[in-house]
């Protein structure tokens, strides 16, 4: 059995293009990524290329699925992630892991942890506000003794000389947190878990142990990939770019969609307590490095391109804009197309003559306002040499309660390559 096969042995995906029923998968159940593809899509995807790919590139890696399938396929990935925390949990999945010494580092870890564990560790770290005990307004994500803990695994992590097992308990720390504090993270949002006032402090060292166990479980598999070797680059995908090499077969990837929804938002626990982000500065810096899908940071929206559909878009949204829940929407729109097309068309640069480039997108809807994402780029890509070979809708999402709440807005797989 091949270790693909060995990875995924008696698993089927409910819905390929997202990472439901990964609960107990292997690899995928390190830290729960709600936007990622399924393995079995992404090997679908492989398997349809009417030349078999020697090189697959994901300017959006996210947790890191596409790379790991095409570890275990026998391609070595080269991959883009903006998101600090992300990247390292790509890298983590992507390394081979030496399972007898992360056992023993993990024990290390977890002895130094518990001999740090001191009050001046709150004073060591601090937090937005909103985070520890007593919070803001009677409210705060963790009790001040579970960040005490959590901390003292931040501290005994951070002396790690060895850079690959550093990573890793970073992982292990991460994919605790959500658990140990007092909301769940839901879609978009984040709430307060019900009656959390009163619930039984979560055992973080039991939690941390139990993450360590998945991880060290998972670790053998790391030698059946048939290729070992990875690339991933961190930071701005419009910019790193230039850093990827041509000779790509195939370009497999999700960009955000333009929901006007910040991505950052949904790991914003992960991103302060493990330390990615220092202060405020270092937030706006982030959400400044992702696609211009949101307005949440204020920058510049301004964009030029020619597609008729999005234009009409735009005039529909400029004439609502008083109706928007924010007025910037209709130039966000257009500045996601110019961003989004940037990543395409120098993707499409690095192709080789034969390669292609497969899209999952979903279209978005503001005050009853479609936004077709696969009509406008079949639109702009013919003047850079490229044009949509394929589109298929690969299933139907849910629009927001403002704008009804139907499953009316499509996601579709669209297939780009050069022109003949």
């Amino acid at each position: 059995m091949s270790g693909v096969d060995t990875w995924l042995a008696g698993w089927v995906s409910p819905v390929p293009t997202t990472n439901q029923g990964t609960e107990e998968l292997g690899f995928q159940r390190w830290f729960h990524f709600k936007e990622a593809f399924s393995p079995s899509f992404v090997l679908s995807v492989i398997k349809s290329q009417p030349i078999p790919p020697k090189s697959i590139f994901d300017p959006f890696s996210g947790s890191g699925t596409t790379a790991l399938t095409s570890q275990f396929y026998g391609i070595a990935p080269t991959v883009i992630e903006v998101n600090p925390f992300l990247a390292d949990l790509t890298e983590a999945k992507l390394s081979v892991i030496d399972a007898a010494n992360l056992l023993h580092k993990k024990r290390a870890i977890i002895r130094t942890a518990k001999s740090l564990r001191t009050p001046e560790l709150l004073e060591k770290y601090p937090m937005p506000p909103t985070f520890i005990e007593p919070g803001v307004k009677g409210r705060w994500l963790f009790d001040r003794e579970v960040a005490i803990q959590i901390f003292s695994y931040r501290s005994a992590i951070e002396d790690l000389v060895d850079e690959n097992i550093r990573r890793i308990a970073t992982v292990v720390l991460g994919s605790i947190l959500v658990e140990a504090s007092n909301a769940v993270v839901n879609g978009k949002g984040r709430r307060y878990r019900r009656n959390w006032q009163s619930r039984e402090l979560p055992d973080v060292d039991s939690l941390v142990d139990i993450a360590f166990s998945r991880i060290l479980e998972d670790a053998p598999l790391t030698e059946r990939k048939l290729a070992k070797k990875y690339t991933l680059l961190r930071g701005d995908a419009r910019e790193r770019l230039k850093d990827v090499d041509d000779g790509l077969d195939l370009a497999l990837f999700s960009p955000p969609y333009p929901n006007s929804f910040d991505y950052t938002d949904v790991y914003n626990i992960e991103l302060w307590m493990l330390g990615y982000l220092k202060d405020h500065n270092d937030n706006r810096v982030l959400r400044s490095q992702t696609l211009r899908s949101h307005v949440q940071v204020r920058r510049n929206f301004e964009f030029n391109l020619e597609s008729p559909t999005l234009k009409e878009v735009y005039e529909k949204l400029t004439k609502q804009r008083d109706q928007l829940w924010d007025a910037r929407i209709p130039e966000m729109v257009g500045a996601y197309f110019e961003d989004l097309i940037h990543i395409i068309d120098e993707t499409g640069k690095r192709l080789t003559k034969s390669g292609r480039i497969e899209l999952v997108v979903g279209d978005s809807q503001y005050k009853g306002i479609h936004l077709p994402v696969p009509k406008i780029l079949e639109e702009l890509l013919p003047e850079r040499n490229l044009r949509v070979l394929a589109k298929q809708t690969v299933r139907s999402m849910r629009s927001s309660a403002q704008q009804g709440g139907k499953l009316n807005l499509p996601e579709s797989r669209v297939t780009i390559g050069h022109h003949p």
